[in-house]
């Protein structure tokens, strides 16, 4: 299925990568977004230790995904985990889409 945004959660995930994919949603408080421009959607993320991290996916159409995030793994060069869950549709599926237990029912959405 593809997002309004014109990418899958396939193309996602294999930007991602399965380890980032399946992390996606772990230590997560809270999810202010996303909120979407021409070519981006951008998501403020309330981490469970405190932290906010502000991320933004790029998603121009016709091109790959990139995004930008201010933890040390996206600062370190990496399409972190959080850039997962900057993804447009409902909590539940974003959410489901980091958790173990949701892995199998949302994975080829």
């Amino acid at each position: 299925m593809t997002d309004p945004a014109g990418f899958t959660v396939a193309d996602l995930r294999s930007r991602a990568g399965d380890e980032a994919f399946w992390a996606a949603g772990e230590h997560v408080a809270a999810i202010d977004g996303p909120y979407e421009d021409e070519w981006s959607l951008y998501a403020t993320i309330q981490l469970d230790d405190g932290r906010t991290l502000e991320t933004i996916l790029h998603h121009r159409v016709g091109g790959s995904l990139a995004g930008e995030c201010d933890c040390p793994q996206a600062l370190a060069g990496s399409f972190c985990a959080h850039l997962v869950l900057g993804r447009p549709g409902p909590p539940w599926r974003r959410r489901a889409c980091g958790g173990r237990a949701g892995r199998g029912d949302h994975a080829s959405r």
